[in-house]
């Protein structure tokens, strides 16, 4: 999902994090995932989540991110 939204979507990731202090995640059977979009505490980011076009392309690229993953889970 993280290479989808890199690729040709202009926004910035952090990268992957690997936590063991959740403990929704840490139960559960099935995969998970936490997504943070951004940091309201940070001035420019800020703005981008009240842009509307910034919010549309994030959650193309983060949908496209998920088709992308199940087809991989099936094969």
């Amino acid at each position: 999902m993280i290479n989808s939204v890199q690729t040709n979507g202009g926004i910035h990731t952090k990268g992957i994090s690997f936590r063991s202090d959740i403990t929704g995640f840490n139960w559960s059977e099935v995969p998970t995932t936490l997504i943070e979009m951004g940091f309201m505490t940070n001035p420019e980011e800020d703005r981008n989540l009240s842009n509307p076009h910034y919010l549309r392309n994030l959650m193309t690229k983060l949908a496209e991110g998920i088709v992308t993953y199940r087809g991989q889970a099936r094969a």
